[in-house]
């Protein structure tokens, strides 16, 4: 089996997603984490389909059976490092099968002297080096045949494209004002973001973080009970869609919260289109390059203001039962 050649593209996670591709690997097995959406995101741009298990045990072991019962490479991910030292305990039952199989981690280099059963272990420093890496690792797997794996830097798979939660909750710590009050939805994304705001003069920001009420109508209400504090409104994109409508609350009755939508950026919906059909000033940040004088012109607005971040945080849906 002889891969076809290609030009290397703008990250080291669209080129290993691209080479699988050139290795006709049509199924990936995996643990999705928020760490781990750089390569995700560029797999499911592939005609890859990507199988979310809920333990990375299970993604060696489903692409070990898989690797047999297609009688084709089977891969497998894992990036965190306690989910990627779970997959190597999948990996090592998998080698009783004698499939051939390509793991690929994040930061973690699986040490050659405990895993044996490994018979190609190297770690991807870019875009160029995956070229080759990578056709190294699927031709060892599929001679052999075994277990191969590779490791891919986090910091050498996003590109410039990709914005975190933590730089934008430092990003907006420097734009507000003393006494702001950020309402942020109760959710794992925007609760992981609210500990990384940075305190004003020695004064911890007003967060309201309730289990039921969403951060938007909680910014309204919180506006209209102290119209001269800056009210800001975190909220994740699924709650957006929710509660689109009362922005045309905001709108009529002049209440100037900025709303912060934190999407995924595999989401299908514009809302800077959606909230500029309310009326309000919409903005689109995507790289952290331009996010700094996006929030600058926002919160200089007196009117109500979206601002919709793509996040790095993207993950796939889930497989659905049929």
């Amino acid at each position: 089996m002889y891969p076809s050649s290609s030009a290397p593209p703008d990250t080291t996670a669209e080129t290993i997603a691209k080479k699988l591709i050139d290795w006709q690997v049509e199924v990936v097995f995996g643990l999705v984490s928020d760490q781990d959406s750089p390569l995700v995101r560029a797999l499911t741009r592939e005609p890859i389909r990507y199988i979310a298990v809920h333990h990375a045990r299970s993604a060696a072991l489903l692409a070990a059976s898989y690797a047999r019962c297609s009688d084709t490479l089977g891969v497998c991910t894992a990036f965190s490092g306690p989910t990627a030292r779970h997959l190597l305990n999948g990996l090592a039952d998998a080698a009783r099968e004698t499939v051939p199989i390509l793991a690929i981690t994040s930061a973690v280099d699986y040490d050659r002297t405990g895993t044996p059963f490994i018979v190609f272990n190297h770690n991807i420093t870019g875009p160029i080096h995956a070229l080759t890496v990578v056709d190294l690792a699927c031709r060892s797997a599929l001679n052999t045949p075994g277990i191969t794996h590779i490791t891919a830097a986090l910091d050498s798979q996003p590109g410039q494209f990709s914005i975190w939660p933590q730089y934008l909750a430092a990003a907006i710590s420097h734009r507000i004002k003393d006494d702001a009050i950020l309402a942020a939805d109760p959710k794992a994304r925007t609760i992981f973001s609210t500990r990384h705001w940075h305190t004003r003069n020695g004064r911890p920001l007003t967060i309201a973080n309730t289990p039921a009420t969403p951060g938007f109508p909680y910014a309204l209400a919180a506006q209209l009970a102290w119209p001269n504090r800056q009210c800001v409104a975190l909220i994740n994109d699924d709650n957006a869609v929710t509660l689109m409508d009362e922005l045309s609350t905001a709108v009529n009755h002049h209440l100037p919260v900025k709303t912060i939508i934190l999407k995924d950026s595999l989401s299908p919906i514009d809302f800077t289109k959606l909230a500029s059909s309310f009326g309000m000033e919409a903005y689109n940040a995507k790289q952290p390059g331009e996010l700094q004088s996006i929030l600058r012109q926002a919160f200089s607005s007196p009117y109500p203001t979206l601002i919709e971040v793509e996040l790095e945080t993207a993950t796939p849906a889930p497989p659905q039962n049929n």
